[in-house]
């Protein structure tokens, strides 16, 4: 399967086509047109700290301020004791040519976190805007903020897609993200570019933290989360940022600040700490991502729900897995035979084992439901085949996510038979329904954007394996009966997503499928096209720039407008 990378910049130029032309000169969009635009304007403070930025870059940067079509803006720079010759001359020119361009020439080297707060001392707007010295913003970048501003005036932080662009201008390895996804941001800065951010909040906040450089961005979404609803969180999927890659910069190479990395991991540990949670954070083979380890609660009892499938080879392989490999110590493995045929004898007696023999004509939800019924946990373990769990702690995984009190349900990684990826989560809208993300995909494949083995926040799992506490099953009134045998879990965990619960998923719990899933039902697909019209439209995990026919590969023709040409 493709995966978006394999587009590559050809494709990001289609989806330009049809922008209006890049404005120079300064003229920053002030037509009157643009003015009237908005009912009202606010005053957008962009944060540029400077330290012996290369000359053409940091001319770029500021140029591309001045194109934007939004013109309401003031540009507040730092330069943090530079020692290059063209920084002062270059900084004061800018500042001559155009007034809303700030500038103070700090004494002393301090690093970025005190430059950025210096420069933030010079800011008057209600919105503070981060700007790196060598990056650039697309001309619609502040018009597009401003738009999210007024149609959300709840927001307090907001965020965009980003890419990266070499020396030549030319645009690469575009960063197309989801909503708000808490789960993410714990495993990577997935806000970082473009940040947007209340200038009340961020100065209540203090700025700025010394100490963090390198990862002060990263610090700083981490602490307006911790004060935010997630409806004032916003992100706008469109790629208002371009990140430059020179050898300098982390953008090009992963080991240019390796400094940042250790930063970040103390940014995040500082947060799981002011919000009370006990967890230990973990570097990961992939330099820019973390591992997020969560405490197991203490005496929880754990129920494994099996479907039979319909060999004794492949139950009794996976019975005998699950048994070894159940990490906590109040678990019990019912077996839910689905015909006569499959219980192997041999394993009925084990200890923690119990097999149930369902009434007849039961199938799909109705039979979970009644299964879920004769267990005795707190924490319930759907696995709807055979299934063989890899590694040590996939249950003490699976049971800590779940016991999270925001948290509805969880899924882990499933791997086919062959080694390939069967399931990582479950994106909505393709084929009119839903489908596994990174099916097929390699099993050694990161994924998209790490994705694949990053712990994130979907917006469903499936009964491959679906891990949900008892009591918000009952709150949910267990699985919608009216489907057959098919996406009642998808289902399950939209109506989770309606009350407010997180959908977790967690690569460090895996497992091979033994068996193929049941077979799709059109009934069932029809059902739930009808019930969940606009989730099938716009998936909030799944960003629309990337396309519902080849996962995770770039729409075409793009499925979002250019609001500015409306």
């Amino acid at each position: 399967m493709a995966s978006l990378w394999d587009h590559g910049i050809g494709s990001l130029r289609e989806l330009d086509r049809g922008l209006p032309a890049t404005r120079r000169g300064g003229s920053g969009g002030d037509s009157q047109g643009d003015r009237d635009r908005f009912s009202r304007r606010p005053l957008l403070s962009i944060v540029m700290p400077v330290f012996n930025s290369p000359e053409k870059w940091l001319q770029r940067a500021i140029d591309s301020v001045r194109e934007q079509l939004y013109p309401d803006w003031e540009l507040c720079i730092a330069d943090d004791g530079s020692t290059a010759a063209h920084i002062r001359p270059l900084l004061e020119r800018n500042r001559e040519k155009d007034p809303r361009i700030r500038v103070v020439f700090r004494g002393e080297n301090g690093g970025i976190s005190a430059a950025s707060n210096s420069a933030l001392e010079l800011a008057r707007g209600e919105w503070i805007v981060l700007l790196d010295h060598d990056d650039e913003l697309p001309e619609e970048a502040l018009y597009m903020v401003v738009r999210e501003i007024l149609r959300h005036p709840e927001a307090a932080l907001i965020y965009s897609d980003e890419d990266k662009i070499d020396e030549e201008g030319r645009r690469f390895g575009p960063y197309f993200k989801s909503d708000f996804c808490y789960d993410l941001l714990l495993s990577q800065n997935c806000i970082s570019h473009l940040g947007v951010y209340r200038s009340d909040l961020l100065r209540s906040l203090g700025g700025f933290r010394i100490g963090f450089e390198g990862a002060q961005d990263y610090d700083l979404a981490l602490r307006f989360v911790e004060k935010l609803k997630p409806w004032q969180i916003r992100h706008i999927p469109r790629v208002l940022y371009h990140w430059r890659a020179i050898a300098t910069s982390c953008a090009s190479r992963e080991e240019a600040k390796p400094y940042a990395y250790a930063a970040a991991r103390k940014a995040i540990g500082d947060h799981l700490q002011r919000v009370g949670e006990r967890a230990e954070v973990l570097f990961m083979p992939i330099r820019w991502a973390y591992r997020v380890r969560r405490s197991l609660p203490e005496n929880v009892r754990v129920s494994l729900l099996l479907r039979a499938g319909t060999t004794a080879e492949a139950l009794g392989r996976s019975i005998e897995r699950i048994r070894k490999q159940a990490d906590c110590p109040e678990s019990e493995l019912l077996v839910v035979a689905g015909s006569p045929s499959c219980p192997n004898e041999d394993d009925e007696g084990k200890e923690g084992v119990r097999f149930l023999a369902p009434p007849a004509g039961l199938a799909g939800p109705s039979l979970w439901n009644w299964a879920a019924r004769q267990a005795k946990g707190e924490i319930l373990v759907f696995l709807e085949a055979p299934a063989e769990p890899k590694g040590e702690d996939w249950l003490a995984e699976l049971v800590s996510q779940a016991a999270r009190p925001e948290v509805g349900a969880v899924g882990a990684r499933i791997l086919a038979p062959d080694g390939t990826v069967a399931e990582a989560g479950v994106v909505i809208g393709p084929g009119g329904a839903a489908a596994a993300a990174f099916r097929g995909w390699s099993g050694g494949s990161s994924g998209y954007v790490g994705q694949a083995v990053l712990i994130r926040n979907p917006s469903a799992v499936s009964a491959a394996c679906l891990t949900t506490r008892r009591a918000v099953w009952e709150e949910c009134g267990g699985f919608d009966q009216g489907y057959g045998r098919d996406l009642w879990d998808i289902d399950y965990c939209l109506r989770l997503r309606e009350k407010g619960y997180r959908i977790v998923y967690t690569p460090y719990a895996e497992l091979v499928r033994l068996e193929d899933s049941p077979e799709e039902s059109t009934e069932d697909r029809e059902r739930f096209r009808l019930k969940w019209p606009e989730w099938i439209e716009w998936d909030p995990a799944y960003n629309p720039n990337l396309s519902l026919e080849e996962g995770y590969a770039l729409a075409w023709p793009p499925r979002v407008g250019r609001p500015w040409r409306e």
